[in-house]
């Protein structure tokens, strides 16, 4: 992925580890609804860079 986006392992890395650290927050402190929010933009922005370095959709 990081490859195909041009971007650094590292940031690939910290990109993917976001929710997870967000996830872990949000299940100790349940009241967090910007965690619960920002866990799931985290989750959408790495489904579209996951589709857009698999090069979905395929332009003809």
């Amino acid at each position: 992925m990081a490859d195909e986006l041009g971007w650094g392992e590292d940031s690939v890395g910290m990109l993917i580890l976001t929710p997870t650290l967000l996830d872990a927050y949000r299940y100790h402190h349940p009241e967090a609804k910007w965690a619960k929010r920002a866990s799931r933009i985290s989750k959408i922005l790495i489904l579209g860079l996951a589709l857009e370095a698999d090069g979905y959709p395929s332009s003809g």
